[in-house]
């Protein structure tokens, strides 16, 4: 019985890390296309789905 637990326990903690690191992977990944785009004076565009990023497009302002 302690083992099951202990096994199941194990498989939640991984679980749980992997969802963690999946979602603050794509954050990082919005982010720094987000502020690379804003730091070339445009306005970032995205579409995101979930944990993916379906579309980005950076928006130069015309001068």
């Amino acid at each position: 019985m302690k083992k099951i637990f202990f096994i199941s326990s194990a498989a939640i903690i991984i679980l749980a890390a992997t969802a963690f690191l999946l979602i603050y992977q794509s954050h990082a990944e919005v982010m720094k296309k987000t502020n690379d785009c804003y730091d070339n004076g445009g306005l970032p565009e995205m579409e995101k789905t979930g944990i993916v990023l379906e579309h980005f497009e950076c928006q130069m302002e015309k001068q």
